[in-house]
């Protein structure tokens, strides 16, 4: 991985996580943000054919989320598939963004877990998903060892 292409990552996925963490809502312009980046990724990296479907399958988390989002009545923020989308379309790897989607959902699972064990929350409660991602990315940079030189 490139190293502008990482700070490009982090550019978009830090800001998110800490605003979804205090504000539990991510206003549009990040994502506009994140959708610029994602197109200059492309047009200083621009795929080959070979990695289009790829790229196409990169998105399926976020578009996952969105469809959960949709049946279940907003209960999982669209702000988290759209987050997940675009997160695809910068990483541009399906296999990095599925185990990224799994390792965030054990470890909100997890802290939920622990938090209604504790009766700290109900199960009506609403907890920010994407900083859960933010661990879960820097987890998987970390066991790559993207974050060492």
């Amino acid at each position: 991985m490139e190293k502008w292409q990482l700070a490009a990552e982090a550019a978009f996925v830090i800001p998110c996580c800490v605003r979804d963490l205090f504000r539990k809502s991510i206003p549009f312009w990040y994502f506009a943000f994140g959708g610029a980046a994602a197109v200059l990724l492309c047009i200083l990296m621009p795929p080959g054919q070979e990695e289009v479907p790829e790229i196409a399958l990169s998105v399926l988390p976020g578009a996952f989320l969105l469809l959960v989002c949709f049946a279940t009545g907003e209960k999982i923020g669209a702000g988290d598939g759209i987050f997940f989308v675009l997160l695809g379309l910068m990483v541009r790897d399906a296999e990095k963004m599925l185990v990224l989607l799994c390792l965030s959902l054990l470890f909100s699972s997890a802290v939920s877990a622990v938090l209604l064990g504790m009766g700290r929350v109900r199960r009506s409660t609403k907890l920010p998903f994407l900083p859960f991602a933010g661990i879960a990315a820097a987890v998987l940079l970390f066991a790559e060892g993207g974050l060492l030189p």
